[in-house]
């Protein structure tokens, strides 16, 4: 594998500063709205966590399925997988790319936790929960942690490939796992749906 960080700077570069802001907004939108204690997102949250639940806990091998999902991406093994990461770019001695993807995760992480900790958003109850959880719930720390992991995997996907459907392909693929482990914390009833779109939008931003 052949990284070469002057593949990263592509004719699209004003799309960077938008994404940014973008990412910046939901997450600022959301958590002013957690911190007014509004009505209308907890309704929104509520009736979306309750289908999602409903179908769930009707579907035995979904929610299987939703339990091995949450366990292969969950804040552990992201750690584990940036590790390994962050060693092939050390050893391809590309310290700068070491350095941010090291960094990135202690930030994400770590300053997950010190934001679920400021904003204290209890997560869902249920009489019957699917999946026993402790902790805060906003932002959603998997959801922070696939968010990161998959603006990771989009960069270097980008700096050890080149232009065509191969790159576009596994920059669709990386995007969809993390939908796809953001939207399970729903279905499993341990989040709502602004948590896990509060914390895509912070790893992703960070």
């Amino acid at each position: 594998m052949t990284i070469d960080l002057r593949r990263a700077i592509g004719d699209r570069a004003h799309l960077i500063p938008v994404l940014l802001v973008i990412h910046f907004l939901v997450f600022t939108v959301l958590a002013a709205l957690v911190v007014l204690d509004s009505q209308a997102l907890t309704d929104w949250d509520q009736k979306i966590s309750t289908a999602a639940f409903g179908f769930s806990s009707d579907h035995r091998a979904f929610e299987l399925a939703l339990e091995g999902l949450a366990l292969v991406f969950n804040n552990y093994f992201v750690a584990g997988y940036l590790a390994v990461f962050a060693g092939l770019a050390w050893w391809k001695r590309e310290r700068v790319l070491t350095v941010w993807i090291v960094v990135s995760a202690l930030i994400v992480l770590l300053g997950n936790i010190g934001i679920k900790a400021i904003f204290q958003r209890p997560r869902p109850v249920w009489d019957a929960p699917l999946h026993e959880i402790g902790g805060w719930s906003f932002p959603s720390g998997h959801s922070a942690g696939i968010g990161l992991f998959a603006a990771i995997l989009v960069l270097l996907t980008i700096v050890t490939t080149g232009r065509g459907l191969k790159r576009r392909l596994l920059i669709v693929a990386w995007m969809l796992i993390a939908l796809l482990v953001a939207t399970s914390r729903v279905f499993l009833g341990v989040h709502f749906t602004s948590d896990v779109l509060a914390g895509l939008a912070f790893g992703g931003f960070v």
